[in-house]
């Protein structure tokens, strides 16, 4: 017998969707979402279309701005450094915890995925890289283990990495400085020292708010999406 389908359930496929969209660029920082809009196109009622957007209003990856709208969250740089500086602390803590955890099997998958992004970085295959980076880093993070660290770490991870195509698109330099920390990493890690790993993770997410930063002050048509959130919601 077929079940209904739960309005929960509904809820969590339109939060999925939207999800997805605003992680992967498709919906830019300073884009704003119209209710019936996502509605029709999802086909469902406005009921979990507004129950999604207030998920990720808590989570931080949209902003409702009063009498204009709720925007695809647009942080200023020192938000942005702050969200980083945070990912970096807790990253730095699982990359501690993960060094005695780490088993050969384990050290192995990571040096094949440190060697597919060598070859990414020579091609300049800047999608490819930035997939195979996650995977780098995930191979890691997993050992880590825990209970709140795993879903905190996922929830920063909402939040910065939608922003790391747009930067690594626009200057691969970044790819071949980011490299040569994957290679300490892994080479701190081979040698099970854990307080020098810590540190390194996170001084690699502060490395690349920094590339981040000079991105936007340099190419500031970059930041279009942004510009147009100002521009809808400032006063006439």
């Amino acid at each position: 017998m077929l079940r209904p389908v739960k309005r929960q359930t509904l809820t969590a496929h339109v939060y999925d969707e939207l999800l997805a969209a605003i992680t992967s660029g498709k919906l830019p920082p300073g884009h704003k979402l119209v209710i019936d809009a996502v509605a029709r196109e999802l086909n469902v009622s406005i009921t979990p279309v507004r129950e999604a957007i207030a998920r990720l209003l808590r989570e931080g990856l949209l902003s409702e701005v009063p009498f204009a709208g709720v925007y695809v969250s647009s942080p200023s740089e020192d938000e942005l450094r702050e969200l980083f500086a945070i990912r970096g602390v807790l990253e730095g803590y699982a990359v501690r915890l993960a060094v005695d955890r780490l088993g050969e099997d384990d050290l192995a998958k990571v040096a094949r995925e440190l060697a597919v992004l060598e070859e990414l970085v020579a091609r300049g295959d800047v999608a490819a890289f930035r997939e195979r980076n996650t995977r780098f880093h995930g191979l890691i993070l997993a050992r880590a283990d825990g209970r709140a660290l795993p879903e905190l770490l996922a929830q920063l991870g909402r939040n910065t990495n939608r922003y790391m195509a747009d930067a690594l698109g626009l200057d691969q330099a970044y790819l071949a400085a980011s490299q040569a920390e994957h290679r300490r990493l892994f080479q701190l890690l081979k040698e099970r020292r854990g307080e020098e790993a810590e540190m390194l993770a996170r001084h690699h997410a502060i490395t690349f708010v920094d590339h981040l930063a000079r991105v936007w002050r340099t190419a500031p048509g970059s930041r279009g999406a942004e510009a147009q959130y100002h521009n809808e919601t400032s006063p006439p």
